[in-house]
């Protein structure tokens, strides 16, 4: 028997942008994922989507309750990440806790809680005590004997403490080398020291360390996004390139990637690839205003008309000094 769903999603499907080499992305659910991002949670709510895989039907899940939350419908938000959760368990944890804490069903807040804080992917201890959807609770004797148990072990926190160091710019050496000397070969330590190196100007041993990084956690999406942007920053462009490549095939919904590598295109000269780039990313509703004022002086000397067309959002929303002189 025919599949109609199958044979019209890949009758659509092939006139679809292509991205990266022989990879193609589902558009509307891209737009809804870029449309979450800018704050339109209504229109990204509105948005009908017919997932091809899992993996896009757990996406869509996620987004459908991070619009319903942040648009104030908890019971709404309940329901998407909770069948986020049953398709992958651990994996909407956080976000069920917060919706029942705004529940006011504190037992179930602290089920998911713990579920969270037992995976690997636990958001720093920080951030879930300054998370507004927990405030208030700091003086609520069940909330401080729950956090009596050590959710963090010494990698954590020590992870959390050089995080704030580099924050900070605090490059004490001996605190730098015991990192190393301790934890060598974790991932986040060794990017996290490469991104200190980099900050001090230090090149050959920022590269080093990130290599070692990548090779240590290949497919770790933060790591390679801080590197792939720093060998931007240094003029490594077919470096770069090959890591955002990469990354937008196996991650193809994660929007930074794709607007990084169309800036890629305009500081290595290919403007015209820039913007048609940019052009297909708008043509999904992909809003790249944050990078208008760099694509703008990136193509000024190669095409006015082109910049004055990425400025001109910038004078409108957040005019500054820079865009004028522009």
């Amino acid at each position: 028997m025919i599949d109609l769903r199958k044979t019209i999603l890949i009758s659509v499907m092939a006139f679809l942008p292509v991205f990266a080499i022989g990879q193609v992305v589902y558009p509307e659910l891209l737009r809804k994922k870029a449309l979450t991002g800018q704050g339109n949670y209504t229109e990204a709510l509105a948005i009908s989507i017919i997932p091809s895989d899992d993996s896009e039907e757990h996406l869509n899940y996620m987004i459908q309750g991070e619009c319903a939350f942040k648009s104030g419908d908890n019971d709404l938000a309940l329901d998407y990440f909770q069948k986020a959760e049953n398709m992958n368990p651990g994996s909407a944890a956080i976000e069920l806790a917060r919706c029942y804490r705004m529940a006011g069903d504190n037992r179930k807040m602290f089920e998911y809680l713990a579920i969270h804080l037992d995976s690997p992917d636990k958001l720093p201890r920080k951030d879930i005590f300054l998370d507004p959807a927990f405030s208030g609770l700091d003086r609520d004797r069940e909330w401080i004997r729950f956090w009596s148990k050590p959710w963090y072990n010494e990698a954590d926190d020590i992870i959390a403490e050089a995080s704030y160091r580099l924050v900070k710019e605090d490059f004490d050496n001996s605190f730098w080398e015991k990192l190393i000397s301790d934890y060598p070969g974790n991932a986040v330590v060794l990017s996290l020291v490469a991104r200190k190196y980099a900050i001090i100007g230090d090149q050959a041993r920022a590269v080093k360390f990130f290599d070692e990084a990548i090779k240590a956690d290949p497919d770790n999406s933060e790591i390679n996004f801080y590197y792939a942007n720093y060998l931007l920053e240094k003029q490594s462009f077919d470096k770069a390139l090959v890591i955002f490549d990469r990354m937008i095939a196996k991650y193809p919904y994660d929007i930074r990637f794709y607007l990084h590598r169309a800036l890629l295109m305009f500081k290595s000269g290919q403007s015209q690839r820039g913007i048609e780039e940019m052009e297909r990313l708008e043509s999904l509703g992909i809003d790249a205003s944050d990078m208008n004022f760099l694509l703008a002086v990136e193509v000024l000397n190669d095409d006015p008309s082109a910049a004055i067309r990425y400025i001109e959002p910038v004078l409108k929303l957040a005019p500054t000094a820079q865009a004028f002189n522009l």
